[in-house]
């Protein structure tokens, strides 16, 4: 056998022999869409990354290739944002898993790199288990991600996570580090605001004490594309959530191998 965890290295026939052994499966899905003017668009890369570090440290655990495209609505504005429609990315995962349980595959998770999916994956894992008497799973990579977590890492969380800041920025500039462009956004200058109030993510705002969605685009409220603080970013930040991340996979992983998904 083949000293690799990707799918995609695999003959059929080794594959054959893997699926009898009952293994997990994991989809890495992200997204291909604007960070800011500093980082690059491909962030599928990270959810890549974490799903092969997990699988290469877990017991009989594989990987598929992953899918980089997501539902980036928000971000259409910015040149190099490929969004694909909710329909699209629910019915190629739902083809993907289809795929794997035809062939006796039961325990399969997705890695969810981008916030756009998240909910669609949802749908998707209450339309497999009612067709395919199958449970699937999901994590949601930085959303797993501590709150204790973050202000040891960074000063100022609250202004830190968020798009074009952290996670992505500095573990991009971990995973690709001659790739980032710093020099192209000197100056953080986004005020956390949309029209006077204050906006929480790239769809909400802050009404009082209560939340409204607003349906806007991130080019609205920010001309760069960056709504959170990325000049403090560093490899060594993106080193430690990157293997953060990964260590919260692998309890998931090692969860999944302990239970019968079958209904």
């Amino acid at each position: 056998m083949k000293n690799t965890r990707d799918l995609q290295y695999m003959t059929w026939k080794e594959i054959e022999e893997i699926y009898k052994k009952d293994p997990v499966m994991i989809i890495p899905v992200g997204s291909m869409e604007q960070h800011g003017p500093h980082s690059i668009v491909g962030d599928f890369i990270a959810a890549e990354e974490v799903a092969r570090k997990t699988a290469e440290s877990s017991e009989n655990t594989y990987v598929l290739p992953v899918i980089p495209f997501g539902y980036s609505e928000n971000f259409r504005g910015f040149p190099g944002t490929i969004s694909i429609s909710p329909e699209t990315l629910k019915s190629l995962l739902y083809d993907v898993c289809e795929s794997l349980i035809e062939h006796g595959v039961t325990k399969i998770t997705i890695f969810n790199g981008h916030g756009g999916n998240s909910t669609i994956i949802d749908e998707l894992g209450k339309k497999i288990r009612r067709d395919k008497k199958i449970l699937i799973s999901k994590i949601d990579l930085w959303r797993s991600l501590s709150p204790k977590f973050k202000a040891e890492l960074c000063e100022n969380p609250l202004e830190e996570f968020g798009h074009g800041g952290e996670p992505m920025t500095s573990m991009m500039k971990y995973l690709k580090p001659d790739m980032a462009r710093p020099d192209l956004l000197e100056e953080y200058t986004y005020d956390g605001k949309w029209k006077g109030y204050k906006a929480s993510g790239t769809s909400k705002l802050k009404f009082d004490d209560y939340l409204v969605h607003i349906y806007f685009d991130t080019k609205d409220m920010d001309e760069l594309g960056a709504v959170s603080n990325p000049l403090n970013a560093s490899e060594e930040k993106g080193e430690k959530m990157i293997n953060k991340v990964t260590e919260n996979c692998k309890k998931l992983v090692e969860f999944l191998h302990s239970i019968d998904t079958r209904l």
